[in-house]
């Protein structure tokens, strides 16, 4: 038997009630994520006022050194609250995608991830920039094949532009943050050796990837909990394999 073929492997509609819920974390990851973007954009504005007022105070505005300094708390209370942001979104999105692929399993005896995998690849370095895509395309692609009606083989299944968006978005936009913070040093703020409107430039194109990121990310995230829910609560019918047209 070819297990590449469907997502059916001998499956029952009977074993659809021991897939596990999934709403509460969407909504976790959900609530972290856009937390983490809308404090992006607070802080580019405060590292915009932040620089402006270092501008002013290199060209000769000494009475400046007051904004300096103020600004300067303003932009490290928002990045404290910013990482607490970011921390609580590094932990939702591999708790979902644990979850969400940990439910394959009723679906499918033989897949290319284990659920644990699923989820610890954000956290191995070099692996981390290519196999949470994989892992998103298989937890996609199997929920599809799951809720569809004809028979589609998964390995031939194409990875989802949406995938591609999310993960193509989220890469560069960390390129773009590195190169903003390498512009700035923080040893010698106010020193000429800074380019401070190219390291807004850079983190206001970091922050617009990040938000084109979450938005695919979100739709994703949208889309497979929805279709899990509902072939879990029996909201849409199972078809067997068996039953199914040939793609």
């Amino acid at each position: 038997m070819d297990h590449t073929t469907s997502l059916d492997d001998g499956l029952t509609e009977g074993r659809l009630h021991e897939m596990q819920p999934l709403s509460q974390r969407k909504m976790f990851l959900k609530i972290a994520l856009w937390a983490t973007v809308g404090l992006g954009f607070v802080m580019l504005i405060a590292n915009a006022v932040l620089y402006s007022s270092i501008e002013n105070y290199e060209n000769g505005d000494f009475s400046a050194i007051g904004e300096v300094q103020s600004y300067a708390y303003l932009v490290v209370g928002v990045s404290i609250i910013f990482f607490i942001a970011f921390i609580l979104t590094a932990i939702a999105v591999p708790v979902w995608f644990y979850r969400a692929h940990d439910n394959l399993k009723i679906l499918k005896k033989k897949l290319s991830f284990t659920s644990g995998w699923a989820a610890g690849w954000f956290f191995i370095p070099i692996a981390n920039l290519f196999y949470p895509a994989k892992v998103m395309k298989e937890i996609h692609n199997g929920t599809d094949v799951a809720y569809d009606t004809v028979n589609r083989k998964l390995s031939l299944m194409p990875m989802a532009g949406t995938i591609t968006l999310w993960w193509a978005a989220y890469i560069i936009s960390g390129i773009f943050s590195n190169i903003s913070n390498k512009l700035i040093d923080e040893e010698s703020i106010g020193g000429y050796g800074n380019n401070y409107s190219m390291s807004l430039v850079m983190f206001t194109v970091s922050i617009i990837l990040t938000l084109v990121s979450a938005i695919a990310l979100n739709k994703l995230v949208n889309e497979i909990t929805q279709k899990q829910e509902e072939l879990r609560t029996g909201e849409k019918i199972f078809i067997p394999i068996s039953q199914r047209e040939q793609a």
